[in-house]
């Protein structure tokens, strides 16, 4: 497998790696992914990172709650689909921020992937907010 430009030559093993992914997807009256296709087209960056050892931390958002949690724009069916074109367990966290989330991210082992909340569940996300960016970038090293 070719490895990506944007890692270089930059080991990855055991590094928390987060990456944002056009995980927008337009979803059913039932909850559930109508087209998977910007999903499918992140599976090969994920598929390089978790498999170099990396800890990999996704996230995106999914709708537009206006800074609210709404259960129908949760990321859960998301996770369930790139678990099932990966083949390996993703785990869907229940916020992307905050202290459970970074206790769950210090825990990760090499090789695992798991994917933040809808980051448009926190206003911070559409208003460009410098501290919510600042709580996300310290999940990942790369």
């Amino acid at each position: 497998m070719m490895e990506p430009v944007f890692f270089g030559s930059a080991s990855l093993r055991g590094k928390r790696v987060l990456i944002r992914c056009n995980l927008n997807v337009p979803l059913k009256q039932d909850g559930s992914i109508e087209k998977d296709t910007c999903i499918r087209a992140s599976i090969p960056t994920i598929r390089y990172v978790s498999s170099s050892g990396a800890k990999t931390i996704l996230m995106g958002h999914l709708g537009n709650p206006h800074g609210r949690k709404k259960a129908c724009l949760s990321m859960i069916p998301v996770g369930n689909r790139i678990s099932t074109l990966l083949g390996l367990s993703v785990r869907v966290l229940d916020n992307c921020v905050g202290r459970s989330v970074r206790i769950i991210v210090d825990k990760m082992q090499d090789g695992e992937i798991v994917l933040l909340e809808n980051l448009r569940f926190n206003s911070g996300e559409e208003k460009n907010c410098s501290a919510f960016a600042r709580q996300l970038s310290e999940l990942g090293d790369l």
